[in-house]
């Protein structure tokens, strides 16, 4: 319903807030599939918008790793995490410690961005 709302606003924050959030519930209710189209319409809508650029590159790979997908998830990392970097802030929506401790350890593992990935985690107080 709120994707209907936010649709039908023609907003392209609101659509890509919505999609996030519906991502997300999509992925963790188990929907890999639901929510694999999602990501889609996410990765599209969020194109020449960085902040959201990083929000579903991020959700890529965590999807990626959801479905024991390392490869791809790495690539997804690299992206991410070197756009925040280029722009000196992370985003993620919506901030999730045990997801963002997820992708920081298998960015950490993969040696991706670990100066910005440390600086973060430490600055969250994620261990």
């Amino acid at each position: 319903m709120a994707f209907d709302t936010a649709q039908r606003s023609g907003c392209s924050v609101s659509i890509c807030f919505s999609l996030a959030s519906l991502l997300l519930a999509l992925q963790q209710s188990g929907q890999a599939e639901r929510a694999a189209e999602v990501l889609q319409r996410g990765l599209a809508a969020s194109r020449g918008m960085h902040y959201f650029q990083c929000i579903f590159h991020s959700m890529a790979a965590y999807c990626a790793l959801e479905n024991d997908r390392q490869g791809e998830a790495h690539q997804w990392l690299k992206e991410a995490f070197g756009l925040a970097a280029q722009q000196g802030y992370l985003n993620f929506h919506p901030w999730r410690d045990d997801i963002m401790v997820r992708l920081f350890q298998e960015a950490l593992t993969a040696d991706i961005e670990t100066d910005y990935v440390r600086f973060w985690a430490e600055r969250r107080n994620l261990d």
